[in-house]
């Protein structure tokens, strides 16, 4: 496995959360403060719900859908790619380690084809 915390490569692998939250202390705070926050309520209309083992890309300017969403994800994955440059973004909620490759290449080739898209984009998946 290989782990970076603040864009530094960590020799150390915490074997579960305690030893984490014991090395990385900000997080647990970052993680407290932001369960902390009270929820908001998202209507149905400009928001799209992502199922598990859906996903889906949406450009800035798009006039249908300005929030991509998901939840539940205990065991899966959620996956965000957002284009800096145009603002374009996708979101993925897959169950299968295994099949996360091959949707970070179907992300990244939806994410071309929307207006305003970047030709090249740098991605590093680590599992």
């Amino acid at each position: 496995m290989v782990l970076f915390i603040n864009e530094e490569r960590q020799s150390y692998y915490p074997t579960n959360m305690k030893a984490l939250f014991d090395s990385f202390s900000e997080y647990k705070t970052s993680g407290n403060n932001f369960s902390a926050l009270p929820s908001t309520m998202v209507g149905h209309r400009g928001s799209l719900y992502i199922m598990q083992r859906e996903y889906a890309a949406v450009a800035p300017k798009n006039e249908i859908v300005n929030i991509l969403g998901s939840d539940d994800a205990t065991t899966c994955i959620i996956i965000i790619v957002r284009d800096s440059h145009s603002g374009s973004t996708a979101l993925a909620h897959l169950d299968n380690p295994p099949g996360v490759g091959k949707a970070i290449e179907e992300i990244i080739e939806k994410l071309q084809h929307l207006p305003d898209a970047y030709s090249k984009y740098d991605v590093s998946l680590y599992q």
